[in-house]
């Protein structure tokens, strides 16, 4: 008989994940990070993804602190409350028009940390000179850097929650702005307890935090991954990187988007307008009527902007925990 020969066929041996290694994952992980679902556990690629919700409680405690002190720092210098109030107001109005493009190229570049840190140490520096000034031609000049400040720092946290988050910001966005009135709810009994050193503890906690952003930067870089988690792995955004650098344009797209109705945009300019000034006149001037037209002690005028802003972060919960609940 004949024997006919056998082929034997090597097939290839699979390799065996190591323990570290995850499935892939139709998630948040596999769209930015090539499936894996470890890349979405390293963080959020700004680097300030935590310190934004920090930030904007800390950001609470100054518009708390300088309501229920703006009536003994216009005394102290001898000029309408109104008219620093309005100082800040400018610089709150002109900061989105001269920082809005930079700060989305800020993020784009992977460099959060620094411009939060900066923005930070200057709200610092004007914290450390609005209770230790007696003119009132000083005065002006450093609320409206202040406000400067604040939007930026505004800015900045928006920019970086719509970033990382995208259709689904709406519920972190909500949270920071809950954060932003328990801190305002909590100022003016700060100040009412300790009206000497409540500044000086907004200068701690604004520089410490400035300081552990800068520091975490210059220490250890950019964020691990940071360039696939806030740009993205579409082909339009992939083109623009350099072929010969390996690095990717630092110009961040215009994205075109469709606009939205006149009427809407005009509902909402009249909305945000109201809404601004209401929530100033209660945290700027809600302490200082308490006192001034009611006679109330400090203590017990302090709970006219703390019962506002109970209200105010109360709302945000509510809108939080409904949008968790609807489809």
């Amino acid at each position: 008989c004949e024997l006919k020969p056998t082929r034997l066929e090597v097939l290839p041996l699979r390799p065996r994940r190591p323990p570290f290694e995850t499935k892939p994952s139709s998630g948040r992980g596999a769209r930015l990070g090539g499936g894996d679902s470890s890349f979405a556990a390293m963080g959020h690629g700004t680097g300030v993804h935590n310190a934004v919700f920090v930030t904007n409680f800390l950001r609470g405690v100054t518009i708390g602190v300088l309501g229920a002190s703006s009536l003994h720092i216009a005394q102290s210098c001898g000029v309408p409350q109104n008219y620093f109030i309005a100082a800040r107001g400018v610089g709150l109005t002109l900061g989105p028009l001269l920082f809005a493009r930079p700060i989305w190229r800020v993020v784009w570049s992977g460099n959060s940390q620094l411009f939060l840190a900066l923005a930070l140490a200057v709200m610092a520096l004007c914290e450390v000179a609005i209770p230790r000034i007696t003119v009132g031609a000083l005065l002006y000049p450093t609320f409206f850097v202040m406000g400067l400040a604040m939007a930026t720092i505004d800015i900045s946290c928006d920019v970086v929650l719509t970033t990382v988050h995208r259709e689904k910001c709406s519920v972190p966005l909500n949270i920071i702005n809950a954060v932003y009135g328990l801190g305002g709810m909590i100022a003016p009994h700060l100040v009412v307890a300790a009206p000497r050193h409540v500044w000086d503890l907004l200068v701690i906690a604004n520089l410490s935090l400035a300081v552990t952003l800068a520091g975490r930067r210059l220490h250890l870089g950019k964020p691990k991954g940071w360039k696939m988690k806030i740009r993205g792995t579409s082909p339009e955004l992939k083109a623009r990187e350099d072929p010969e650098q390996g690095r990717g344009d630092a110009t961040p797209p215009l994205l075109e988007q469709e606009k939205p109705p006149l009427r809407v945009l005009y509902v909402g300019f009249a909305f945000i307008f109201l809404a601004q000034a209401t929530e100033t006149a209660m945290s700027a001037w809600g302490f200082t009527f308490a006192v001034t037209a009611l006679g109330q002690p400090p203590s017990v005028a302090a709970l006219f902007p703390s019962t506002f802003y109970l209200f105010y972060t109360s709302a945000r919960i509510v809108v939080v925990l409904a949008s968790t609940w609807l489809p």
